[in-house]
């Protein structure tokens, strides 16, 4: 017994502050499942703060159990001298 879940099956990320969320959908085929995958962006004269934790991405994608990777927590973007 095969189970899907229905599109979209990840909550809705917050957006950022200072920046924003292009998100895309794919469709998986004839399962009826379909992937969801976001990039995070700065808007002009901000960026991202340094992070060395791998749960912090700029890339995100809506897995099937209804699961963001690499995390749900989408970071805020910073003036670009706060940035170091």
């Amino acid at each position: 017994m095969k189970s899907y879940f229905p599109a979209n099956a990840c909550k809705p990320l917050n957006q950022p502050k200072r920046g924003f969320l292009l998100c895309s959908l794919a469709e998986g085929g004839n399962s009826g499942i379909h992937d969801t995958s976001c990039g995070l962006f700065c808007d002009k004269g901000y960026a991202l703060p340094r992070h060395d934790s791998p749960e912090i991405g700029t890339e995100f994608e809506c897995k099937h159990n209804g699961q963001w990777t690499p995390s749900s927590f989408v970071p805020s973007c910073v003036g670009k001298q706060n940035v170091d």
